[in-house]
C-alpha cells in the first residue's frame, strides 16, 4: 500500500518542526507599549538607543528587538534609512489601542530627522539623565511655555534634584559660531520674561544646552557660555555630536538653511 502525504498533513514533520521554528514570539504588551511611547517621544528612534531605554521590568537587547519589529509587522512603525546602514524607525499615525495621539508620524523630512536625532542623541545616550517632555508633560506642568511655539525643544534632567532644560541646536551655520551665540541670548531674554521660568531660575532649576556637530566648534561656544566672565543669567552647557555629521553632508543646501530658523 502507498501512501502518499499532503504538503499540509500535520504528519508531515519536517514542515511541522520548520514552523515551529520560525514562530516568534510575542512580546509582552507592555514592552511594545513602552517603545512605541518611546519613538512617539522622540519622534523617532534606533536600535542604539533602545539598548539605554529604561523599562519597568529589564528586557534583553533581543527582546526588545523582537519587539521593535513585532511593531514594524503590525504596522504600528515604519522604518527608514538614517544614514547608509543604519536605520531608524517612526510612527505610522495614531494608535488608540496605546492611547498616543500622535501629530508627528510618517518618514521624517532630512531637517526634522537631524533635529529629532540630535534630541535623541542627547537624552538617550550612555548614563544621560534626560528625557525629552511632550506637548502634553508641557502643557500639564509648565503652561506658561505652551505658547512659545518651540515645545519640541525641552527637556528634564534628572540630576539632583531636577531641571528644566531647554535646546538650542546648532546645526547648519556653516561654522558661524556668532549665529547660535545670537540665538542662544535671545532664548535667555524670552524665556526671562516668564515668572515661572524665573521661580525656576530661582531654585536652580533651569538651564540651555546648545547642541552642535563638531568639537572644535564646541571648545570656541564653550570659552563664550562657560567663562565665569559670561554673566549669563540662565546657565549654558554646549555638548558636541560628531555623528550628526554624515546627516549634515547628505543635506541640500535649501535643507541646511531651514535648520537656521
Amino acid at each position: 500500500m502507498i501512501i502518499v502525504l499532503s504538503a499540509h498533513s500535520p504528519m508531515n514533520c519536517g514542515e511541522a518542526m520548520k514552523t515551529k521554528r520560525n514562530r516568534m514570539p510575542t512580546p509582552s504588551k507592555e514592552l511594545v507599549s513602552h517603545i512605541l511611547n518611546h519613538v512617539a517621544r522622540y519622534h523617532l528612534t534606533t536600535t542604539d538607543a533602545l539598548e539605554t531605554l529604561e523599562l519597568l521590568e529589564p528586557a534583553t537587547h533581543k527582546q526588545k528587538y523582537d519587539a521593535l519589529k513585532h511593531c514594524t509587522r503590525m504596522g504600528w512603525l515604519g522604518s527608514d534609512w538614517l544614514i547608509r546602514g543604519k536605520r531608524y524607525w517612526y510612527l505610522t499615525g495614531s494608535l488608540e489601542e496605546f492611547a498616543i495621539a500622535s501629530r508627528h508620524s510618517g518618514p521624517l523630512s532630512e531637517p526634522a530627522k537631524l533635529r529629532a536625532y540630535a534630541m535623541l542623541s542627547f537624552c538617550c545616550g550612555l548614563n544621560s539623565s534626560r528625557h525629552k517632555l511632550t506637548r502634553r508633560e508641557i502643557s500639564k506642568h509648565f503652561p506658561e511655555l505652551d505658547r512659545s511655539g518651540i515645545l519640541n525643544r525641552y527637556y528634564l534632567n534628572t540630576e539632583n534634584k531636577g531641571r528644566l532644560g531647554l535646546v538650542r541646536y546648532d546645526l547648519g551655520h556653516h561654522g558661524r559660531w556668532d549665529r547660535v551665540i545670537d540665538a542662544t541670548r535671545q532664548d535667555i531674554r524670552s524665556h526671562l520674561s516668564e515668572p515661572g521660568i524665573r521661580h525656576l531660575l530661582s531654585a536652580d532649576r533651569f538651564e540651555i544646552s546648545v547642541l552642535t556637530v563638531l568639537p572644535q566648534k564646541a571648545k570656541r561656544l564653550r570659552t563664550v557660555f562657560e567663562r565665569p566672565s559670561a554673566c549669563l543669567q540662565i546657565p549654558v552647557r554646549v555638548f558636541e555630536f560628531p555623528q550628526l555629521l554624515p546627516l549634515i553632508t547628505s543635506m541640500t543646501e535649501t535643507e541646511i538653511h531651514s535648520l537656521q530658523k
